[in-house]
C-alpha cells in the first residue's frame, strides 16, 4: 500500500511538471536522494503555502519517493524520520500520513488543471 502511494506520488508530481505551471510546483534537488516538492502561491511576492521533503529510493530498478516530511506556511511541521544513534529510524504511521496528505495535494493538483483547461475550452 505505502510503496504504492510512493509511486503515484513520484508520477502526479512528474506529470504536473512537465504539463503544468512549473512556477507554482518547485522540485529542488537537496542532495543526491533527497527533494523539496513546494506549492508556491504567485502575486506580489512569492510564498511558499508548503512544501514536502521527499527522499528517494531506488528498489529493484524502480525510482520510489517517499514523503518523509511535511511543513505548512503556518509553522505546521509532520517529519517520520528521526537519527537515532547514527541510524535513520522510519515512523511508518507518520509515513502513511505524509503519503496520504503528498497525494490528496497532487491530486487537488492535478483536478484544478483539469478545471483551468477545462474552463479555457469553454470561453
Amino acid at each position: 500500500m505505502a510503496e504504492a502511494g510512493a509511486m503515484r506520488f513520484k508520477k502526479t508530481i512528474q506529470r504536473i511538471q512537465q504539463t503544468g505551471d512549473t512556477r507554482t510546483v518547485q522540485i529542488t534537488l537537496q542532495t543526491s536522494d533527497l527533494l523539496r516538492v513546494e506549492k508556491r502561491t504567485i502575486g506580489p511576492e512569492i510564498r511558499i503555502e508548503f512544501s514536502f521533503l521527499v527522499r528517494i529510493e531506488h528498489t529493484c530498478g524502480r525510482e520510489l519517493w517517499w514523503p518523509i516530511e511535511y511543513s505548512s506556511i503556518s509553522g505546521e511541521t509532520i517529519a517520520c524520520e528521526k537519527l537515532i544513534n547514527g541510524k535513520t529510524m522510519v515512523n511508518l504511521a507518520r509515513q502513511d500520513q505524509l503519503i496520504d496528505i503528498a497525494e490528496t495535494w497532487a491530486k487537488t493538483l492535478e483536478a484544478q488543471k483539469i478545471t483551468k483547461e477545462v474552463s479555457n475550452a469553454l470561453r
